[in-house]
């Protein structure tokens, strides 16, 4: 038997949700407080009450349909009620007597489906339990099905098979006790109600079954490597023992008690031992994997998945381990579930990407990890030194500050024009089996529009690849706005409205720089930038010239644009003069004039929103969400 769905009602966090399940394990994952646990007490109550409801109501009379509970019998941990319920405060007496909530339940079978629909009631300081086998839930279908039971055997019989023991709540894990005495069933039993779990734990050992304790030994031993023997009185006291294996792989004759095993071995043990000596077809584990390192997660939910098949038992799992989850999407019969509180419809999540994603933006993994596990990343290259690209960073955060943060989005510095980084990205494309959108971002170094057509034509652009050309020669010409620089050196200076530094002051110092530029120095750095542009797309702009040809030819075009450049307009010099070495030089000269000192970042932390090129909303626009 297997839980198909669930639907819950006023439960805990829950204001009302489904989830549906596969007969294999299930894993629920998300943040704290998302309500991962809270399912799996759901799911347990419901067939808590079931079993309650089918004993409790063997001295019922049908027009009496409720069967009241205690609350510690619901057999978790509740400190009291006002726990369980959203639409409880938490007072000592509930004053509304319809408070209490609703579990909708879909158990099937090889042979047979059943559909239960529990109530539960709050009134006073009673609990009572109210139970349907229809779709809709109502007090006259309810006395119905009570007279069903009271007077047909077989639909007795049925319920039986429903509520006998179907279901295991593995108890949290607190560490054994250096000593454990030998318990009845029931004081065992009454302890791990209370949470005490931790103290029974040889006790269990002790009644396991044959061949339920066969499989123990052999899962301990593939696990750990050691050899496990039953639990047996010593005195007062119940002791189990493990072996550690020689090299032959047999038992070495010196054994320990299980206390004495690291506390990653004692957790294990006591999920495994809990789920085994369990006859349940249902297991609900919550966070087996805390304290265990990633290789004990991974062994861990290999064991649990070898049980579900091999035990045909349904194992609904809640965890923050990445290990267990990327194990378990590895798997058809495995399904995960991303769990969100405020969600309808609780769906299972099947692609890699989005469920790494939803980890990410729960906490669950960091930036790296999502990087290695998800199939799509994108990378703007800038072409530029470090500077350039700090200087892209800080516009992209301006502009766009929730995509710099987007670990699958990286800006990245790439030399010249890009083409060994573009090879190791498609590398590492290749071998990790990514999706890998590459933008590159290429100053124009003076470039005409036809020029930059050519080579975005010569380079086979796809969707996952896009080459964007400045119109501005490079990056640091964006930093030459004389607004922006004004602004920042009155702030600097704490000089505000009349006394603030006018723009055309900076506009001054810029032309300054423009007409040093048109000394031999300045003229040989800008005929130098242009020729290196020619060079690194030599075979498509100068096709079929030998190189002596290309380098006559590339000398005499720069300087014809290095002289169209210096006798162009102030506002055509902003654009095609280098501005690299432009700012260095407008750097120097506002020392000397205001007496501060400003970088490139400077400048373009300074810039607004509204400043920033436009060329960034081209680049979002085709950048994959």
């Amino acid at each position: 038997m297997f839980l198909n769905s669930l639907t819950i009602e006023n439960f805990k966090g829950f204001t009302k949700t489904q989830i549906k399940f596969v007969p294999g394990v299930n894993i629920l994952v998300g943040p704290n407080n998302c309500g991962k646990s809270s399912i799996l007490q759901a799911v347990f109550l419901a067939f808590r009450f079931l079993d309650h409801y089918q004993l409790g109501k063997k001295d019922k009379k049908p027009d009496d349909i409720g069967v009241s509970i205690k609350d510690e019998e619901f057999h978790l941990p509740y400190p009291d009620r006002s726990y369980i319920s959203t639409n409880l405060k938490k007072q000592t007496q509930f004053k509304n007597p319809h408070t209490g909530f609703l579990l909708d339940v879909f158990i099937s079978s090889e042979k047979e489906n059943h559909k239960v629909k529990i109530e539960t009631l709050f009134s006073g300081n009673n609990t009572n339990i109210y139970v349907s086998k229809e779709e809709g839930f109502d007090r006259e279908t309810a006395k119905k099905d009570l007279e069903k039971v009271i007077g047909n055997e077989e639909f007795r019989e049925i319920n039986a098979r429903i509520t006998e023991e179907k279901i295991c709540f593995v108890p949290l894990f607190a560490g054994l006790l250096a000593k454990e005495g030998g318990l009845t069933d029931a004081k065992a039993q009454e302890s791990i109600w209370k949470g005490r779990s931790n103290e029974v734990l040889r006790n269990k050992i002790l009644r396991m079954d044959e061949n339920d304790f066969h499989v123990l030994q052999n899962t301990i031993q593939e696990t750990f490597g050691i050899n496990l023997s039953k639990a047996e009185e010593h005195g007062a006291d119940l002791e189990s023992h493990y072996f550690e294996i020689d090299e032959e792989g047999k038992p070495k004759k010196v054994s320990f008690d299980v206390f004495a095993g690291g506390s990653g071995f004692q957790q294990i043990l006591h999920l495994l031992v809990y789920i085994l000596s369990s006859k349940a077809d249902i297991v609900l584990v919550d966070e087996p994997d805390a304290h265990l390192h990633f290789d004990l997660q991974k062994k861990m939910f290999q064991a649990l998945r070898r049980i579900s098949l091999e035990g045909k038992k349904q194992i609904i799992i809640a965890t923050h381990s990445f290990e267990v989850i990327h194990e378990g999407m590895e798997h058809g019969d495995t399904k995960v579930f991303f769990v969100d509180k405020n969600s309808d419809y609780q769906e299972s999540v099947n692609d890699k990407s989005e469920l790494a994603r939803n980890l990410y933006e729960s906490g669950i993994i960091g930036a790296k990890t999502l990087q290695e596990f998800t199939d799509k990343m994108t990378f703007l290259v800038v072409e530029n030194e470090k500077e350039g690209k700090s200087i892209v960073e800080k516009f992209f955060t301006k502009k766009f500050p929730q995509k710099i943060r987007d670990p699958l989005f990286q800006i990245i510095e790439g030399k010249g024009n890009g083409t060994v980084l573009e090879h190791a990205l498609a590398y590492q494309a290749d071998s990790n089996e990514q999706q890998i959108t590459r933008i590159f971002l290429r100053d124009s170094d003076a470039l005409t529009e036809e020029e930059k057509k050519k080579i975005i034509e010569s380079e086979k652009l796809n969707d996952l690849k896009k080459i964007f050309y400045l119109e501005e020669f490079e990056v640091e010409n964006w930093l030459l706005n004389s607004q922006v620089i004004a602004r920042l050196i009155s702030k600097r200076k704490q000089l505000e409205n009349l006394l603030a530094i006018p723009e055309e002051d900076i506009k001054k110092l810029i032309q300054e720089v423009f007409d040093a530029f048109g000394s031999i120095e300045g003229i040989r750095i800008l005929e130098k930038k242009i020729r290196g542009r020619f060079r690194s797309h030599k075979g498509i702009l100068f096709p079929n010239r030998s190189n002596e040809d290309f380098d006559t030819q590339s000398e005499e075009e720069s300087q014809k644009r290095t002289d169209q450049i210096l006798k162009s307009s102030f506002t055509e010099k902003i654009k095609n003069m280098p501005g690299k070495e432009v700012f260095k030089r407008l750097k120097q000269k506002i020392s000397e004039n205001f007496k501060i000192q400003i970088s490139e970042l400077d400048v373009a932390e300074e810039f607004l929103v509204e400043e920033i090129p436009s060329i960034f909303n081209q680049i979002k626009a085709v950048t994959p969400e």
